[in-house]
Order: structure tokens, then C-alpha cells, then sequence
């Protein structure tokens, strides 16, 4: 009886192991395919840098208002010195996540799902409110408020029309 016990013991430690693995196993092909997604953003920056280097060290800037225009497709990600650092249009120019605001075609009004669970403050929200469409209220830089009960403001970057 004693060994039984035993073996049902492992039985559940193995079963538990594996679901573990599982759970982590899931996670890194979420995290994956989040950034093979990211890189066909469109997004609206406010500044804008000659290299991935200048843009992790934030250094030899140009303002988006001194810019022909103020947005572009992400076509490469970087980490540099642990910043994620993003290239537009095959070279217009490199941005990091602090340059992203909004993507040019969200808008007050607009109605967009959240891709993220963590609220602009980064409060861990519900998984509920990934599976509705709230409407845009109030935009601000990289800060993009929903309403329609939700009332929690996201970056801009982690909302999808």
C-alpha cells in the first residue's frame, strides 16, 4: 500500500512537471509570435534616429515635426543594451518604444482590442478584456484611454484595431 502511494506521488509530480513545461513552452511561442506581429506595425513616432545604437542611447535625434512625415512600418527588431529598438520602412529611420505613439489609423472614436493584459500603469488586467472591442476616448502621446466600461488607458503600442 506504502509503494502505491509513492507511485501515485510521482505520478502526480510528473503530471505537475509537465503541465509546468507546458505553461513555459506556450509562453515563449506567445512571446514569439507577438514579436513576428509587432513587426508589421504601422506606427506614428515623435522622434526619430540615424541607428539602433542612437536610438537605445537616445542621442543624435530628429524631431517627427522636422521629418517629411511621422510614421512607418516596423520591417526589423533590435535589443541594443537591453532596449528594443525598431527600424521603419527598410531605413527611413530607427525608433524605440518611448518614440511610438499611435498607430496613424487609430483615432478618438475608433473601436480596438487590447493585445495586452497589463494597463498602461502596468495593472495585470483580466484575460476577458483581450476578447472585446472597446471604444477609443481620449489619446495622449503613447497613452491610449478605452472606454465602454473598461476605463483603462493602454500604450498605444499594446491596442489593435
Amino acid at each position: 500500500m506504502a509503494q502505491m502511494i509513492v507511485d501515485n506521488q510521482s505520478v502526480s509530480n510528473t503530471k505537475k512537471l509537465n503541465v509546468d513545461i507546458e505553461k513555459k513552452t506556450l509562453n515563449k511561442i506567445v512571446r514569439h509570435f507577438s514579436e513576428i506581429n509587432k513587426k508589421a506595425e504601422t506606427v506614428r513616432f515623435t522622434t526619430c534616429y540615424r541607428s539602433s545604437t542612437d536610438a537605445a542611447a537616445v542621442k543624435n535625434y530628429i524631431p517627427a515635426g522636422q521629418m517629411l512625415r511621422d510614421s512607418g512600418k516596423i520591417t526589423r527588431r533590435l535589443k541594443v543594451n537591453g532596449m528594443s529598438t525598431y527600424l521603419l520602412d527598410d531605413g527611413l529611420c530607427w525608433v524605440n518604444d518611448g518614440d511610438i505613439t499611435v498607430s496613424p489609423d487609430i483615432k478618438v472614436g475608433d473601436k480596438v482590442t487590447p493585445t495586452s493584459r497589463y494597463s498602461y500603469e502596468g495593472v495585470l488586467l483580466i484575460a476577458d478584456v483581450l476578447n472585446h472591442k472597446n471604444t477609443v476616448t481620449e489619446i495622449n502621446g503613447d497613452r491610449v484611454v478605452l472606454g465602454d466600461g473598461l476605463n483603462t488607458a493602454f500604450h498605444s503600442k499594446d491596442i489593435k484595431k
